[in-house]
């Protein structure tokens, strides 16, 4: 709700000064100070993503080395590297568009996984007393806001609409998917693996086929971003 709050809050700002970028809407709040406070603001986020994309894309290779046989390893290896040298041949919007469906559609893939985990195999979970922790609820809070907050990126995606004031209906829309998509998946987690459930849901999966297929295609798209 805070996420949506304010993203909303930042549509109806943007459309009042007509601005395209979150640097030009801070300086028309605040002027040449608010506009260095925003993009210093932008910067740190982006560092921070960049942090957490390395530190992914290494655990989602550690778990690919750990899972698959030598010839599967090197066809994840031969994907990745066209991915790459696509991208570093100029061809970069193209490319980073192709991989963002990949990205999307390995997210689906591994919530579609596991579903069919709750659904086929229930037997597995850890119906044991859970111990909820102030770093396991920190960590749950870091990856919602991860997940809903997209605002480094919300200014210019209104800024280059071709009607700005509908953003507002993408804001609804993408959100209500998000949620209902993640809850979709957060309730299957609980009910396959209970108590023994990550935080990184793919620890749990990392020995289906179609789960090392969704992880080659989160890491092209975090490498790719």
């Amino acid at each position: 709700l805070a996420c949506y709050y304010t993203a909303e809050l930042l549509h109806q700002v943007q459309s009042q000064h007509q601005t395209l970028t979150y640097e030009c809407t801070g300086y028309a709040c605040g002027g040449q100070l608010a506009c260095r406070a925003v993009a210093g603001a932008l910067g740190l986020n982006q560092f921070g993503i960049a942090v957490l994309y390395v530190i992914t894309v290494c655990h989602n290779v550690q778990l690919l080395r750990n899972a698959a046989g030598q010839g599967e390893w090197q066809l994840y290896v031969l994907v990745a590297t066209v991915v790459l040298a696509c991208i570093l041949r100029q061809q970069a919007a193209m490319c980073v568009s192709v991989a963002s469906f990949v990205g999307m559609a390995s997210v689906i893939l591994v919530g579609y996984v596991v579903v069919d985990a709750a659904r086929h195999d229930p037997a597995m979970a850890d119906t044991g007393h859970c111990q909820v922790t102030v770093s396991a609820m920190a960590a749950g809070a870091g990856t919602t806001l991860f997940a809903y907050g997209g605002h480094p990126v919300y200014a210019d995606v209104q800024g280059h609409m071709t009607n700005p004031r509908r953003f507002r209906n993408v804001l609804t829309l993408a959100f209500l998917a998000m949620w209902v998509g993640f809850l979709f998946v957060v309730d299957s987690a609980w009910t396959a693996f209970r108590c023994s459930a990550h935080g990184y849901v793919l620890d749990n999966l990392a020995g289906s086929s179609l789960a090392r297929a969704g992880i080659v295609g989160i890491t092209v798209h975090l490498l790719s971003a």
